[in-house]
């Protein structure tokens, strides 16, 4: 696959207190290189908790929409895509972000029991 997508919260009542939208980033800055993370859009001021990780080669598509705010490296700050390459990806677009805001882990694990969770991401700032 060309990217893993995640930001949904598996508890319904949860979901609906993060569902407000954020303004965009201005889109162009950076490219969206493999292991780069974004923001997923829908329109202006588009952006809610979905974000995607490219795991593809550089996709100029997204570069005209999508803006990164961070890159995946692993916890002694070397390359983490190897961790990436792991997720499993045999369901491709199946999950339904609808269904997932509305019924949560409930409709995961009965329709997708093989998915990969972030378990803990750590957030390393860089001046």
């Amino acid at each position: 696959g060309f990217a893993a997508q995640a930001g949904l919260h598996g508890d319904p009542v949860v979901q609906k207190r993060w569902d407000a939208k954020i303004p965009d980033d201005p889109v162009g800055v950076q490219s969206n290189e493999r292991g780069t993370v974004a923001f997923v859009r829908d329109g202006v001021w588009g952006r809610n908790t979905q974000f995607f990780i490219t795991l593809g080669d550089k996709n100029k598509n997204l570069d005209k929409t999508h803006q990164p705010f961070g890159k995946v490296v692993s916890i002694t700050g070397r390359d983490g895509l190897p961790t990436l390459e792991k997720l499993y990806n045999r369901y491709r677009q199946k999950p339904q972000a609808e269904t997932i805001r509305k019924e949560g882990d409930a409709y995961l694990d009965a329709q997708f029991s093989q998915l990969s969770y972030i378990e803990r991401a750590i957030i390393n700032k860089r001046g």
